[in-house]
């Protein structure tokens, strides 16, 4: 209930749908100068900073990694792990902010975009 009552006026109150607020604008550290603090929902909060435009170019971003990630999971199992728990985690927690993990779960994205990049640069399609 308590997160649900953050989400919406978080959303209700954003300056702009599209753009957002901004970076930084709705986490932990802009209590006592923002007046909705996402604290939990990290999914939720990156809405809130980026808007429509920046949320959709980060989910699209995800999804294609994820999409080709599936299509060579044993490649990339422990990349496409990593993402889709951070991802899932996201939904009640703040998780691709803190400090420890939001390095983890991008360095897992680059690692999984290298991996399934790399005969592409070399020439051989097979």
């Amino acid at each position: 209930g308590q997160r649900s009552d953050q989400w919406v006026g978080a959303v209700n109150n954003m300056k702009s749908m599209w753009t957002g607020d901004g970076l930084g604008s709705h986490g932990h550290r802009a209590i006592g100068y923002a007046e909705h603090v996402v604290a939990d929902g990290g999914l939720v909060k990156i809405y809130c900073e980026l808007g429509i435009i920046g949320t959709s170019l980060f989910i699209f971003l995800i999804l294609l990694i994820i999409k080709k990630s599936f299509r060579n999971l044993s490649r990339v199992v422990p990349e496409f792990t990593l993402i889709v728990s951070a991802l899932l985690l996201s939904i009640g927690s703040d998780i691709l902010s803190f400090e420890l993990a939001a390095p983890v779960f991008y360095f897992a994205m680059g690692r999984a975009v290298s991996i399934l990049t790399e005969d592409v640069g070399t020439g051989d399609i097979s």
